[in-house]
């Protein structure tokens, strides 16, 4: 620090001016007499008494910033900061004008210490010194004033001033003690910093001033994005690592903020090997100061597989480190804190997946298809014992199919011919006691494996499902073995593996058709139809009914007459079943009773969540039924009657009840049509509906409705409608109903106008406007706003 002593001018004087000179020499004159000018003023603020040296601070730091403007040599602008701060913190306070102009004086310093490093001019190499000086004072004075400007430096832009914005925090506030709130203001802006070099579209936390009300969201997996400048440029991230190496010496990222930057120096050290050595080092430096349990946990980590190998390195050398020093071995006690470490059992296994992760990325980078084949054949031949060994081999498959997938499914199906084929089978050559084990590992390791290629694969298998439905079924149709119970539960085992995966994808796989999931859902039909009505010895039905349940939204869905059906066969299967009681007291011990209840209520929650699927699924299959000609849709509205009747047995909650509603709109205005047979069926349907629902006074009345009196019907039904039910289910109906004013029925169009119509009139008319009302029963569709402020209230 300058002090108030004497400071050398790079001139022994000045230069008089004249008329031939240069621009450039009366430049440099200009340049010259400026420095010395303030060189003499920080002389002078030294001598100056304190009260008027406050008062001239904000014109002095009006003057400082005009003269960094005419780009006046950094050094004497810095050492006449770094005077001035020096001068009133002699005084012991800096001043209210001090105060007020850190943010300005700040941008100066910030300014200075970006400026152009020559090693040649001692004055540019002492210039980042007064700088981080000045920098230090104003801290000492301003701590908490100082840590906000200079994090918003950080969450600038510009390259150079987040770099000078770090370097000042990595010189300086490490020999100043934070507060605890302070200490998490500087994490959660290191972490803004961080994700914005990952984020270039948009900043992933907005902060609130500087009280740390940053929200970040945690780090993505894969290579690290470019950033805002195309990449952190080197110099910025060197100064970051030097910084975040700082705020690892005092431990602070032992906080659960300090995950999200450890996340970012493995993402670094992971995402681009041609990154200089001296970065790798940095990083490696800063990973060996994390705690050795929590380093070997980030080892096993399967999103940190790319970073297996500095990792590994890093906790070696930690390890290696700690023996020299006559530590006890770290593995020794894992047992010891079984919650907060990662055991070595758990650590062999992560290794394990790692190797079956390192397989399957070495062969995705592969050109050669004859290597991937061989070793796609080779892994399969491998023990399947275990679920991890399985699960690896899944994980394998489902990285090398991200380029070649035709090849992993041409192997898929080669390798499946081994429950199949007996003339091939290895199978069939082990002993007969160990043969349906070793077919339904295969099976499984297969299922799980086309599970892990859909979940990874974006959509591009679909294209090859329908052909793995067809081929899933010849596993059981062409069995090696003979398929009893056992099997068949294990086969249904692996399957709903397959199937849950799949269903959970519904929402990429709806836009393809996969005609084979019908012959599956007819096969598990059957299944259930075999099993036994006077007990329940197995969860085969249970099963059956979760694969249907799993295929609920995949194309082609199922027909009407194909749900009634599919429903009427699970409540034959699960109703006719003896009462909780009897299998209790027909069991062989209390333990096998208690397991034939526990199965009991198993199976009758699978039966109300496939039956809450196709009901939620119906009201559209019925309203485009009603589109068609005269028997399609008697068939149809007879089909769902029987279908309700059945229901009705199961004494559905009000879950089921609130879809169930869904049904009346359709049958009501289907009463309309000038067919009897179609108002007989309608008339049917709505009794069973009453039933379900509970709307007893109306059973009669929809059991002999005719022709002559559905007007009336109509009229009752809304009335009712409007007096007991819910806003929220009167605008449904009403929403509903506006869809079949573009029907291709003119009875349709007739009878929805009438339901809206009648809808109207018996709702208060405070929510109406008259006009619409009108506009209603003429026909229009438009006027669809007062539905929503009535449903609102």
């Amino acid at each position: 620090m300058q002090g108030g002593g004497p400071v050398q001018g790079r001139c022994g004087g000045t230069r008089a001016c004249s008329g031939d000179q240069s621009p450039g020499e009366r430049t440099r004159i200009r340049d010259t007499v400026t420095e010395q000018v303030l060189l003499t003023m920080g002389h002078l603020f030294f001598l100056m008494p304190p009260s008027k040296l406050k008062n001239q601070v904000n014109q002095l730091t009006r003057l400082l910033m005009i003269l960094m403007s005419m780009e006046v040599t950094a050094f004497f602008i810095s050492q006449c900061i770094c005077q001035l701060v020096n001068a009133l913190a002699l005084s012991g306070c800096g001043g209210i004008n001090l105060e007020s102009q850190l943010e300005n004086i700040i941008g100066v310093l910030i300014q200075q210490l970006s400026a152009k490093v020559n090693p040649s001019d001692p004055h540019s190499l002492e210039n980042c010194s007064l700088a981080l000086t000045a920098f230090y004072i104003l801290a000492k004075l301003y701590q908490d004033q100082m840590v906000s400007l200079i994090l918003s430096a950080m969450e600038s832009t510009e390259p150079a001033k987040i770099e000078s914005a770090l370097q000042a925090f990595t010189d300086v506030f490490q020999e100043l003690p934070l507060t605890e709130k302070l200490l998490l203001v500087v994490l959660n802006s290191t972490i803004l910093v961080i994700q914005e070099d990952l984020e270039p579209v948009s900043r992933m936390a907005e902060c609130s001033g500087w009280e740390g009300n940053c929200c970040f969201e945690k780090l993505g997996s894969g290579k690290m994005e470019r950033g805002r400048f195309g990449g952190m440029k080197r110099q910025v991230l060197k100064v970051l690592m030097h910084f975040i190496e700082i705020l690892e010496q005092h431990n602070y990222l032992a906080l659960p903020q300090g995950n999200t930057i450890i996340s970012y120096i493995i993402k670094i050290m992971e995402s681009d090997p041609s990154n200089e050595e001296d970065i790798q080092i940095m990083c490696s430096r800063i990973l060996q100061m994390v705690s050795l349990p929590k380093l070997v946990t980030l080892v096993c980590e399967p999103n940190n597989t790319l970073a297996f190998v500095p990792l590994c390195k890093a906790a070696t050398q930690m390890a290696l480190k700690a023996r020299s020093l006559g530590q006890v071995p770290y593995l020794s006690s894992f047992h010891f804190n079984p919650t907060q470490f990662i055991s070595p059992q758990r650590l062999l296994t992560h290794l394990v997946a790692f190797l079956y992760k390192f397989f399957g990325f070495a062969l995705w980078t592969s050109r050669s298809e004859k290597l991937v084949k061989m070793m796609l054949s080779s892994i399969l031949q491998t023990s399947h014992e275990n679920l991890q060994e399985r699960e690896g081999i899944a994980v394998a498959f489902s990285i090398v199919s991200r380029k070649h997938l035709k090849t992993v499914l041409e192997q898929l199906k080669v390798y499946s011919a081994i429950l199949t084929d007996k003339d091939s089978s290895s199978i069939l050559k082990l002993e007969k006691e160990h043969q349906r084990r070793e077919w339904v590992l295969v099976c499984n390791t297969i299922y799980l494996t086309y599970g892990k290629i859909i979940l990874g694969s974006k959509g591009a298998i679909f294209v090859h499902l329908d052909a793995i439905l067809a081929l899933i079924l010849q596993h059981y149709h062409n069995c090696i073995l003979e398929k009893d119970k056992d099997l068949k539960l294990d086969y249904l085992n692996a399957l709903i593996i397959l199937t849950k995966i799949l269903g959970s994808q519904q929402h990429v796989a709806f836009q393809f058709k996969f005609p084979h999931k019908l012959a599956i859902v007819t096969f598990m039909v059957d299944l259930i139809k075999e099993e036994p009505l006077n007990s329940i010895s197995s969860p085969v039905r249970q099963k059956a009914m979760n694969i249907i349940n799993n295929f609920r939204m995949l194309r082609p869905l199922l027909e009407i007459e194909e749900r009634v059906e599919l429903l009427s066969t699970c409540f034959k299967s699960v109703f006719c079943l003896p009462s909780i009681e009897v299998l209790q007291k027909e069991a062989s011990s209390p333990k096998e009773g208690q397991a034939n209840v526990d199965l009991f209520k198993e199976t009758m929650q699978s039966l109300l969540r496939l039956m809450e699927t196709l009901i939620v699924e119906m009201p559209t299959r019925i309203q485009n039924c009603l589109q068609e000609r005269d028997q399609v849709r008697i068939t149809a509205i007879s089909a769902l009657g029987h279908m309700l009747h059945r229901v009705n047995q199961f004494k559905p909650g009000y879950a089921i009840q609130k879809h169930l509603y869904s049904f009346l709109v359709p049958l009501l205005l289907s009463f309309q049509d000038n067919n009897t047979e179609v108002v007989k069926a309608c008339g049917a349907a709505l009794t069973e509906w009453t039933n379900v629902i509970g709307w007893s006074s109306f059973t009669q009345m929809f059991q002999h409705t005719t022709l002559s009196d559905h007007i009336q019907v109509l009229e009752e039904t809304c009335k009712y409608l409007v007096s007991t039910c819910k806003r929220q289910l009167v605008g449904e109906l009403l929403f509903q109903s506006f869809s079949f004013l573009k029907s291709s029925q003119s009875f349709l169009r007739t009878a929805a106008v009438h339901f809206i119509g009648l809808i109207a009139e018996k709702i208060n008319l405070h929510y109406i406007h008259e006009d619409d009302v009108q506009l209603l029963r003429n026909g229009e569709s438009g006027p669809r706003t007062w539905v929503l402020g009535y449903v609102r209230g």
